[in-house]
This record gives structure tokens, sequence and C-alpha cells, in this order.
């Protein structure tokens, strides 16, 4: 079931005054028939079918504050992998990392976790070292293109040619 609008509310009250039953009322909106009697009800009760005042988590931040974290997070300057906390540590707001991950998601502005880059250890150094020797004849051009499958890096979309390095 879903969640009405204040205008559908509003017509559905409309339908239920001019006799629709509230079975069929239901049906109309998509809602069960326990949502339209709680409706009907409020709507004889307190004449209208508005959201009660003050119901609802108090928003924490003011709209100066939802601006300094927009702006401080589009600026980051010199650090490229700015935390939330850190950013709420760096604003000297007393709010959650989760605070400010929603009021970045309000502005279309989503995290993302940096992914982890995998030690390169001998071995591969080594296979690299082989494959290099190989292919030294190559212009360096085409070195840009390659990407090793040990790698967790971002292809660009001219990358055409994958080396995969089996151990």
């Amino acid at each position: 079931m879903r969640q009405l609008t204040s205008a559908e509310k509003g017509r559905l009250i409309g339908q239920l005054e001019n006799g629709v039953s509230v079975k069929q009322g239901a049906r109309n909106f998509d809602v069960t028939p326990a949502t339209v009697r709680y409706w009907r009800r409020r709507f004889e009760e307190v004449g209208n079918v508005d959201r009660k005042q003050g119901t609802g988590l108090h928003r924490i931040t003011t709209r100066d504050e939802d601006f300094q974290i927009f702006d401080a997070s589009q600026r980051q300057v010199g650090d490229s992998f700015l935390t939330a906390r850190r950013l709420a540590i760096r604003l000297g707001l007393d709010i959650s990392h989760k605070t400010i991950i929603n009021r970045l998601k309000e502005v279309r502005i989503h995290s993302r976790r940096a992914a982890k880059k995998e030690v390169i250890t001998f071995v591969h150094r080594y296979i690299r070292n082989l494959f290099a020797r190989r292919l030294q004849h190559l212009p360096a051009v085409t070195y840009h293109r390659i990407i090793f499958s040990d790698e967790k890096v971002r292809m660009p979309p001219a990358c055409k040619l994958y080396i995969t390095t089996s151990l």
C-alpha cells in the first residue's frame, strides 16, 4: 500500500461525502479500508487532512550549516578523500557523520568508498618486468592503455588492451 498525498486525501473525503463506500474508496486509491476510515474520522474530528503539526524528527542543522556542509564538500582543498566525520570536525559541527551524508544526499552528492589497492608483491613486480622486457619495442603510448588484472584502477574509455597475469 502507498501513502496518500494531501490532494488525494481531499478527493477521498469528497468521494465519501458523495456516497462512495469505504471499500470502494479504498479500491479507488489503492489503500486499505482502515486507512480510509482513519482519514474520514480525522476529517470529522479536525476538519482537515493535513499533517499534524510537529510530527517527525526536528532538523538538527540550520540552512546556513547545510550550506557550509555543501560548500566544504565541494572545495575539499588539499584533501580528495575527505570523510563525513572529518568534514564535521573541520566545520566544528556537533553532528553525526550520517547527518552529513544525508545533507549531501539532499543536494545529490553521494558518498563512495575509496577502492583499496592490493599490495604489489615481489612476484607481481617480477612478472611486470618480464612483460615490459618482452614488449619494450612498443611505443610508450601503448603502455598507457594497459591495465594489469591485479590493479584496481578506473579504466579510461579509450582503453582497449587488457593484459591479465596469472600467478
